[in-house]
């Protein structure tokens, strides 16, 4: 392996940077520290205060969730948390914290309707418990689930348990490896799958996250994300619980309705810090006039990132422009990735600087090479997605042999650090696969496999697609996610976010598949001719 300029990024960790070695113990402080300020704010409608509490009330509401369960089980049990956006949520999930038990944070089941995502993480996981509100727990009942009778789980209703309950919570004693949280996976190509993030994870990543953005107890956090997606859960409920800060939080339906009330939320409470993914920002430069634009101010915002999923150099452009009456600049932008399996950072930047791109040659990116474009020549605009921060590395690996990539070679992108999670529960051997990855014929390791690709340029990180989704068709490489972007903006009657690209044998060759959606005002007149031929142009041209 010697002599290869290998692509890796690595960084020093700082052992006095970390607040608090556990989560127990950085809620108790922080309770005691920040005592009556405003942690968490909730607008129910998406614009009125309908709940406004603080750091102490926080925690003592959480002790007395820990003590119940403290009372219906033992250290390390497991308890499938089911809740909707709320304060009902973050309680419980802290009450876990707070019990020395494993919070496992999952999406309700519809009524009268059996999910089966739902039955899959309540066999994987095991729980001992179910904590829920009045509302959902008759939900249960009224549906035919046998697996939690049989199972012998026992239904807790966060409404019954009594705040003075408090005073008989007991320090469970919880040391840094212990586990905190079984965040489970969106389970869209296959069985959700548990990932084991630990009391030592969960603080080394959010402290990952305070340095890379830049935070601090002024932060000021607005929030429509899922509770139960990591990127709402860690970045915007946690987060500030840990620098000090403040959240105000609104649902996600409420941001779908009308995306103009997250930004209007930033304006009234001056928000320092929001995200989302990509999509929602081509959301707000579709749905929200410029009549309403100058009615914004987003001049307080010191961080607005992107991640999740591909960061389009063109969406944070058309945002950029379309809100600038509203005081809003690029710098505000911050591009960063991570994922569940890290709790969920693993790069982010400078965020008092400009997003960076690499203009890449299109041709060569079908190759699997990151190779800057000629004037002229077809391109594609990456965006940098930062470096890693307190002792984590990433370094650019070929999937197939497990060596490193030489400079300018695109592969699978692999990750180690403290932030790293323990690997998949009940999944042994998944885990060795994904988490103990070792560069071959070293002792290099263990290091984490993304699963996605790209390459390290100038000192940052640029993903550029899935391994798994890869299309290959007569011999090029061909990313999902680039020809559905090409194909919806190739026609004005194709509607954004909307379209599906995916390859079939057909004959015993691999044909690519485009399925995408017509906007309702062209679906009685619109050249069907026309639009295949932009289609195949923006694709194979």
């Amino acid at each position: 392996m010697s002599g290869i300029p290998a692509q890796i990024l690595s960084s020093s960790d700082d052992i006095h940077a970390y607040p608090a070695p556990d989560m127990v113990s950085l809620l108790l402080k922080n309770a005691e520290k920040f005592r009556d300020k405003a942690l968490y704010i909730f607008l129910d409608d998406g614009v009125n205060e309908s709940l406004r509490i603080s750091y102490r009330d926080v925690v003592m509401k959480a002790k007395a969730v820990a003590a119940e369960l403290q009372k219906n089980g033992k250290k390390g049990d497991h308890i499938l948390l089911l809740f909707p956006a709320g304060i009902e949520f973050v309680i419980s999930l802290y009450g876990c914290f707070l019990a020395g038990m494993v919070a496992i944070p999952a999406y309700p089941p519809r009524r009268r309707k059996v999910d089966p995502r739902f039955l899959s993480i309540i066999h994987d996981a095991s729980p001992s418990a179910i904590l829920t509100t009045k509302q959902i727990h008759s939900d249960l009942e009224q549906l035919n689930l046998g697996e939690i009778e049989s199972d012998n789980i026992n239904l807790l209703i966060y409404e019954t348990i009594r705040e003075d309950q408090a005073q008989e919570w007991i320090d469970p004693q919880v040391k840094p490896d212990d586990m905190l949280l079984l965040q489970y996976t969106s389970g869209s190509t296959g069985t959700p799958k548990g990932i084991m993030v630990s009391h030592g994870n969960m603080i080394h990543d959010s402290e990952c996250i305070k340095q890379s953005f830049g935070f601090d107890e002024n932060m000021v956090v607005v929030n429509w994300l899922p509770n139960f997606h990591d990127m709402g859960l860690i970045g915007n409920l946690i987060q500030p619980a840990y620098v000090g800060g403040s959240v105000v939080s609104m649902t996600p339906i409420r941001f779908i309705q009308d995306p103009v009330n997250w930004l209007k939320c930033i304006t009234k409470y001056k928000g320092t810090c929001s995200g989302a993914p990509n999509f929602a920002y081509d959301y707000c430069v579709d749905k929200i006039p410029s009549e309403s634009v100058e009615q914004l101010d987003l001049s307080t915002l010191n961080v607005l990132y992107n991640g999740s999923e591909p960061i389009r150099k063109q969406t944070l452009e058309r945002f950029t422009h379309h809100f600038k009456h509203a005081k809003f600049s690029s710098k505000q932008f911050f591009p960063c990735y991570g994922m569940a399996e890290t709790v969920l950072i693993i790069t982010g930047g400078d965020f008092k600087a400009e997003p960076v791109y690499f203009n890449a040659d299109a041709k060569s990116l079908e190759n699997n090479k990151a190779i800057l474009a000629d004037e002229g020549k077809e391109s594609r605009s990456l965006t940098a997605s930062g470096f890693p921060w307190l002792g984590m590395s990433v370094m650019i690996v070929r999937p197939e042999t497990k060596l490193p990539c030489q400079q300018g070679e695109i592969g699978e992108i692999w990750a180690k650090g403290g932030s790293v999670a323990q690997g998949y529960w009940n999944k042994p051997e998944a885990t060795k696969e994904t988490f103990h990855a070792y560069i071959e014929g070293t002792d290099d390791g263990p290091w984490l496999r993304t699963g996605d690709l790209g390459f390290i340029h100038e000192g940052q990180l640029y993903v550029s697609g899935r391994l798994k989704d890869l299309i290959i068709i007569r011999g090029s490489n061909f990313s999902p996610n680039d020809i559905e972007h090409s194909v919806e903006n190739c026609h004005e009657a194709l509607r954004k976010n909307a379209s599906a690209a995916f390859s079939m044998d057909i004959d015993d060759e691999e044909k690519l598949i485009i399925i995408q959606e017509i906007e309702r005002a062209y679906m009685r007149d619109f050249d069907e001719d026309e639009i295949f031929e932009n289609i195949r142009n923006a694709v194979f041209a």
